[in-house]
């Protein structure tokens, strides 16, 4: 099935639902966001899935994880696992392996700012902030993942 298939398939799946997401946002947003799904379902039943599959954040949401983190104010890369892992009551876990290259990529788009500074523990560190931007992108992506979600919920309710 191509892309365009699988999209208008989605996009006919959510109408049925009677629910307008071309109100709340552009509905172009919604294929991109369906591979978040499998995270919902994961978090959902995390006493039923194996460690490796729960922690297994996809690219978009780490990126809305980790601007919402900073939005709280600036920490370095270490601090900001912590404090995902902290805010979600240990049930996301993000490794370097992910973490970094989210970090980098997110710096390129000019969403956030590394400085290099010392960290609480006394040891050389690359501290990020939100710029400007990045606070209007985490705005834009915290919008997108409350309609995702929402139709979500609905498709799970559904009777």
């Amino acid at each position: 099935m191509t892309f365009d298939n699988k999209r208008r398939t989605l996009l006919s799946n959510v109408k049925a639902l009677s629910f307008s997401l071309r109100s709340k946002a552009n509905a172009g947003f919604i294929w991109s966001r369906v591979r978040y799904t499998r995270t919902l379902l994961l978090l959902s039943q995390r006493e039923c899935v194996p460690m490796d599959a729960r922690a297994d954040l996809l690219q978009g949401t780490l990126d809305l994880l980790i601007l919402k983190t900073l939005a709280l104010g600036p920490l370095h890369g270490w601090g900001i696992s912590k404090r995902i892992s902290q805010l979600s009551s240990e049930v996301l876990r993000v490794g370097q392996g992910s973490l970094y290259p989210a970090l980098y990529r997110l710096e390129d788009r000019g969403w956030i700012e590394a400085e290099w500074g010392i960290s609480p523990e006394g040891r050389k560190a690359k501290f990020y902030t939100l710029t400007a931007e990045g606070r209007r992108q985490l705005g834009a992506e915290t919008e997108t993942w409350r309609v995702f979600s929402l139709a979500v919920n609905h498709v799970l309710r559904a009777t």
